[in-house]
């Protein structure tokens, strides 16, 4: 997370990413032999935080962590960090999002994104600016990998089971766009083959080592 902010930086946003520690991480997804699964999780989130850091300059990157590790090295990088209060995916996110003032652009990113691409992410962050309020759902549109409030405007945070119509129904505009590397969120062996198909980020390659992915 050393990149320097290139060609495709979205400065005005400044962007929520929860990260469940190794504890209890993806426990519907089943990993490849003799891959664990806690450290498969963290290894899609730094692919995902690393794809972000292109994008957004990294004093507005909020990650909402309980793993140790994470957070030092998000630290080290500049980052803010926020304790997981431990009890779901809604209090963390509203956690982090506490953090940050109402008058800025703030974004929630899902951290199990392990082939996120820059310039998809940075087309959402550019469309969402034209909207109060707006979501970009999973490949299965049922779920919510980026929610996107602009300034002035707060967050109704809905993410779990059904997000996408929680989301739309609480007045956030779906983004259509073809971004299937931000769509593709990892909860199961499915979606890590999907994700694999477009090609997934370094940290997460180094832990497939016979899935073809490539950065």
């Amino acid at each position: 997370m050393d990149i320097e902010p290139g060609p495709l930086s979205v400065p005005t946003w400044h962007v929520v990413v929860p990260v469940k520690g190794r504890s209890g991480a993806k426990t519907r997804l089943v990993p490849p032999p003799g891959v664990d699964r806690g450290e498969l999780a963290l290894a899609m989130a730094c692919d995902a935080l690393v794809a972000l850091r292109r994008v957004v300059p990294v004093d507005r990157v909020v990650v909402v962590t309980s793993d140790a590790g994470l957070a030092a090295s998000v630290r080290a990088a500049g980052a803010h960090v926020v304790a997981d209060p431990g009890t779901g995916l809604v209090p963390a996110v509203e956690a982090g999002l506490a953090v940050l003032p109402l008058h800025v652009d703030r974004a929630v990113l899902l951290g199990d994104l392990p082939a996120l691409r820059s310039d998809e992410l940075a087309a959402a962050l550019s469309a969402g600016g034209g909207q109060e309020r707006s979501f970009v759902a999973d490949r299965g549109d049922t779920g919510t990998t980026l929610l996107l409030a602009r300034a002035g405007t707060p967050h109704d945070v809905h993410f779990g089971t059904g997000s996408a119509a929680a989301h739309a129904a609480a007045g956030y505009r779906p983004l259509a766009l073809e971004v299937p590397s931000l769509r593709t969120d990892v909860d199961d062996a499915d979606d890590l083959r999907a994700a694999v198909s477009l090609g997934c980020g370094p940290a997460t390659t180094a832990l497939l080592p016979d899935a073809v992915c490539s950065p």
